[in-house]
């Protein structure tokens, strides 16, 4: 579905009459990207390819099952996935990236763009950022977006933060207690080990928490 989806795109971009110059102005994705995204397939990543969709009115057309369109859905588990489809739909306003490896310290004056949502996703406070890592794969893929409310101060064991580390930046954790009461930093991928947070001044350094993820099919 993905390999079909950039292909899709490339088309979609091809038939708009969209200069190039036009999609770079409106998205800020660099020319160079988008000309070697169309002419060769390759130098677009997936949080440029999010928002060349957006700037083409957020859907692609597949020949076969029908018109395709970004899903949002709820952290959890089992929680459904939704298409973000519908008219005049709320939008959120997108503040640079966030690290689900290394943290990233990327923080924006403006937001850089701005996502539709479902209305009930259109939360009190919400912001999106855009992941730029692996860590918390496959729960969240790098380029995605995640919307992220303020934190409300008590911790939910298992749910995915919003944590600043410095000197380095801001990064999506799961947090979980570990032996004692510690607290500890998870990544859904195994390759990566728990990080130690402290718990003393722990609500200075927990910014939001994730409440859904957007991401392409």
């Amino acid at each position: 579905m993905e390999n079909d989806f950039y292909e899709l795109l490339r088309e979609a971009i091809r038939k708009s009459g969209k200069s190039q110059a036009e999609i770079f102005r409106q998205t800020g994705v660099q020319q160079a990207s988008i000309s070697r995204f169309v002419n060769e397939g390759q130098g677009l990543s997936a949080s440029n390819a999010i928002k060349i969709t957006n700037f083409l009115g957020g859907r692609v057309q597949f020949p076969d099952i029908g018109p395709t369109a970004p899903i949002i859905r709820r952290p959890g588990p089992n929680a459904p996935a939704e298409f973000v489809e519908g008219e005049e739909l709320p939008t959120v306003p997108v503040y640079g990236i966030t690290g689900a490896g290394i943290a990233a310290e990327l923080f924006s004056g403006t937001p850089e763009t701005l996502i539709q949502v479902l209305p009930q996703y259109n939360l009190p406070g919400v912001v999106a950022l855009c992941v730029d890592g692996d860590s918390m794969e496959p729960t969240i893929k790098r380029g995605s977006y995640v919307g992220v409310v303020p934190f409300a101060g008590e911790i939910s064991e298992g749910g995915i933060y919003l944590v600043h580390m410095p000197p380095f930046g801001r990064v999506i954790k799961r947090i979980r207690m570990g032996a004692g009461g510690a607290i500890e930093l998870h990544s859904d991928n195994e390759v990566y080990k728990p990080i130690p947070l402290s718990y003393d001044g722990y609500e200075k350094v927990i910014l939001g928490k994730v409440a859904w993820i957007w991401q392409l099919c």
